[in-house]
């Protein structure tokens, strides 16, 4: 984990910023893809984001507010806790392992986006952890990766409903 995060370190933040967001919009097209192809399942509607509220509230709550609070929740809190309480140190893998788990699980709409979640959680951990490295505002970078991935996704279901 330690020479993913030395490598990432290297390149300017807004590097790697867009890096990573792109990691996560090909994984999420690639969810969205293999999600065609399995029967019974119902993933249409669990993907769009009910527009009706109109796209200020919209934004507002899947922009803004829901990714800082998982951010918080997900990384921030997760990576200090396993600090203190197992000493696991903010760049193993089983605070990635916890980090992502968690926010893999609290996406628990049908199992294709527990899994889109689970690598969306270590891109995010992986986000962080990197800015941690380079002793710059991790949360403030890993919050905007998963706002502009949440904003992608919004524009996403607005122009292809």
């Amino acid at each position: 984990m330690n020479k993913i995060l030395k490598w990432l370190a290297d390149y300017k933040p807004v590097q790697i910023v867009l890096f990573l967001l792109l990691v996560s919009i090909l994984w999420a097209h690639l969810i969205s893809w293999v999600s065609k192809y399995i029967p019974k399942q119902d993933f249409d509607k669990i993907h769009q984001i009910d527009i009706s509220k109109g796209p200020f509230v919209v934004i507002l709550t899947s922009v803004i507010i829901v990714p800082l609070i998982e951010t918080y929740i997900y990384q921030s809190l997760i990576i200090s806790l396993s600090q203190y309480f197992f000493k696991w140190e903010f760049s193993s893998y089983k605070t990635l392992v916890a980090s992502a788990f968690l926010f893999g699980i609290s996406h628990y709409y049908n199992y294709l986006m527990v899994i889109g979640a689970l690598f969306a959680g270590c891109i995010l951990y992986v986000c962080y952890s990197t800015f941690l490295l380079k002793k710059m505002n991790a949360f403030v970078f890993t919050f905007f990766v998963h706002a502009l991935f949440n904003l992608y996704g919004y524009g996403i279901d607005v122009l292809f409903p």
